[in-house]
């Protein structure tokens, strides 16, 4: 590293999450929710697909508290809401996770 730059080399393999595409270059789609009370949050891939399915802002987990995070175990990927969270393993995809 030089001057805070980081190289990647191509055997440098970054693994897929419902935020990146895999190697085939394949899109992910994303929403940016905005809300005054939560900010500007970006929820991306399987986790976006759920929570536009339960019905985005206006469902039963309401706006995106935090942008997408890493799982604790690091092979997924979670989104927190204001009622709740979606969580995304590559093994068995989105779920929602209620926090009361």
């Amino acid at each position: 590293t030089e001057h805070g730059i980081s190289l990647r080399t191509p055997t440098d393999k970054i693994p897929a999450s419902c935020d990146r595409p895999d190697e085939s270059g394949t899109p992910v789609e994303s929403t940016i929710a905005w809300s005054t009370e939560t900010g500007v949050h970006a929820v991306h891939g399987e986790i976006r697909a759920l929570w536009l399915e339960l019905g985005a802002e206006s469902g039963h987990l309401g706006y995106p508290i935090s942008d997408e995070l890493p799982t604790p175990d690091g092979r997924g990927r979670r989104s927190q809401f204001q009622f709740g969270e979606i969580w995304w393993d590559p093994e068995t995809g989105a779920a929602v996770r209620r926090t009361d």
